[in-house]
């Protein structure tokens, strides 16, 4: 397969990846900040929700990142090389910094929900439903620097 052919492949999944990543930390946050603001006793089964949908989103973190680091980014250093783009290197580091920090909030948020998990501690879940909103908003932040830099890169590169 030619290099364009497949960073025209590359930048289809981009794409799909970016709009599977941005409904799932939506649903994430609605859910997250309908159980931080209830007013009453939370129900396990919204509880439930919230696990399965953060579970989801941090799967599809997972992939996402695993992805552009073996397959998108060097790509992207091989056909910008340094030297006619020397700010390419400390972008693509600094893109995968903020995935590194979304990354970080999501375990802190698993970590705080196995624990209200057993001491029933309501502070300890509306701690978690506070970082699994941060980590919604990180990933949000994330993804739009990611579509400014790498998608104007691919669909250049693409049309050549």
């Amino acid at each position: 397969m030619t290099t364009k052919a497949n960073l025209q492949l590359s930048l289809g999944r981009l794409r799909d990846d970016h709009s599977k990543l941005r409904e799932a930390a939506a649903r994430a946050f609605r859910l997250a900040d309908a159980v931080k603001n209830c007013p009453e006793a939370i129900d396990w089964t919204r509880i439930r929700q919230v696990e399965q949908c953060a579970a989801e989103l941090g799967t599809e973190l997972v992939r996402h990142g695993k992805w552009e680091d073996e397959e998108l980014f060097p790509l992207l250093t091989e056909l910008f090389p340094i030297e006619r783009h020397p700010d390419l290197p400390t972008s693509l580091w600094m893109l995968e910094k903020a995935h590194q920090t979304a990354d970080q909030c999501y375990r802190a948020y698993v970590h705080d929900m196995q624990a209200y998990c057993e001491l029933r501690d309501e502070q300890l879940l509306r701690l978690g439903m506070t970082e699994l909103i941060h980590v919604c908003r990180l990933v949000r932040r994330q993804l739009e620097e990611e579509t400014e830099l790498l998608i104007p890169m691919c669909e250049l590169r693409t049309s050549m």
